[in-house]
């Protein structure tokens, strides 16, 4: 098990006042319930983000407080959910890191019902550490993109799956 250190746990709301926010917005196919279905099966996220190598649930699976440890490539970070709104909102805080490159990093889905499927919003936000906060603005195009691609791979999983 790595060295975690810990992270300055932020509340939900400070996502859209955070330092460094990347956001990524489809509207896809599946239904909320389809997509919360794969969303609230944490062991399914590495089939459909992928930079996520493997998700364990560390306590509650499926209510605010709940926690998980995620592997990220090289970096393990253990998340604590900040919101747990079937079918509408998921949400967390990083509340330690492997490899700490941040001070503060929340991540949140938001689903949206549309006549023709759901809307989908995944949203990071970042109090990076003086080094990492270049990398972050330089990356923030990339980031942006793998969060879109996990939409559309999640919208797969989830047609896939109902």
């Amino acid at each position: 098990m790595p060295d975690i250190k810990p992270l300055v746990e932020q509340p939900d709301s400070w996502i859209e006042d955070a330092p460094v926010r990347v956001r990524a917005e489809r509207t896809v196919s599946a239904t909320p319930a389809q997509l919360w279905a794969v969303i609230a099966d944490h062991e399914s996220w590495p089939r459909w983000f992928d930079s996520v190598k493997k998700v364990e649930v560390t306590g509650v699976s499926d209510a605010v407080d709940g926690t998980r440890r995620v592997t990220v490539g090289p970096v393990v970070l253990e998340e604590r959910f900040t919101r747990w709104e079937p079918e509408h909102v998921f949400a967390f805080a990083v509340t330690g890191m492997s490899h700490r490159l941040v001070k503060s990093l929340n991540e949140r889905l938001t689903l949206t019902a549309q006549e023709s499927g759901t809307t989908v919003v995944y949203e990071q936000a970042f109090d990076p550490k003086p080094v990492a906060g270049l990398f972050l603005k330089i990356a923030k195009g990339k980031l942006e993109g793998t969060l879109g691609d996990a939409i559309d791979k999640l919208a797969a999983e989830a047609s896939s799956n109902g």
